[in-house]
């Protein structure tokens, strides 16, 4: 009864054709995207949302020696294993560079994976997410970024905003050309009309604010901002 409870409301991917992502492979711990390379992301999904519904705009972030991987969480439910990351470490030893991030409570989670293991990933992604008020992300020397919509209805802005004091040196920018890879930096940047659900591809979430930009737009201004931190 407890997990049909939780499916019942999960959020299901739109948009998802697997047959034009070549590169997918899955398995019952993860979705990875991208053959092979020399760095990888790792991205917790959002709470109560399905894993594919991330595939459409981490595919873009993928290829170029990046590889992206999505974990599969009970319930989709990120925070009931805060572990995943580590272990899908340890099953690809060749990767020399790893980066964490995700979006809402899978970003939560990821800034937990960054509290334990501050010295092994090189960068913190967080999409409409900041972390929890016991996490401390100050000894972190990697670059993170901070995306989050100005009409986001479901994200609490206020506690987005406070929480730069639990970051390294924070700086927010309103030009994402001003966003480079710098040690022990976290940028924050407001997406002007973005919400919170369009940071994936699952419809419109509940108590969301309607935004005035595309999803497209939305997702594409990440995929810059990821894609740009990764290459360097």
């Amino acid at each position: 009864m407890l997990l049909f409870i939780f499916q019942s409301c999960s959020y299901f991917p739109e948009d998802f054709d697997r047959d034009e992502t070549p590169s997918l492979t899955e398995t019952i711990k993860y979705i990875k995207i991208g053959d092979q390379g020399s760095k990888a992301l790792i991205f917790y999904p959002g709470g109560l949302v399905d894993p594919f519904a991330y595939v459409n705009m981490l595919s873009a972030v993928a290829g170029d020696d990046v590889v992206v991987f999505i974990p599969k969480v009970p319930y989709n439910l990120a925070i009931l294993n805060i572990n995943h990351a580590e272990e899908i470490k340890k099953a690809f030893p060749d990767i020399k560079e790893w980066s964490v991030g995700g979006h809402s409570l899978g970003g939560a989670v990821a800034c937990f994976v960054i509290n334990d293991h501050p010295s092994e990933y090189e960068n913190l992604f967080l999409l409409a997410a900041y972390p929890s008020e016991s996490t401390d992300l100050k000894s972190f020397e990697g670059t993170s970024i901070v995306l989050f919509g100005s009409n986001d209805g479901v994200a609490d802005l206020e506690k987005l905003i406070n929480s730069r004091d639990q970051f390294n040196n924070p700086v927010d920018v309103e030009d994402i050309d001003f966003i480079e890879k710098t040690a022990s930096t976290s940028f924050f940047y407001q997406i002007e009309g973005g919400n919170h659900g369009n940071f994936g591809n699952y419809g419109f979430q509940k108590g969301d604010r309607e935004s005035t930009i595309t999803r497209e737009e939305q997702q594409s201004t990440s995929i810059l901002i990821m894609s740009k931190i990764l290459a360097q």
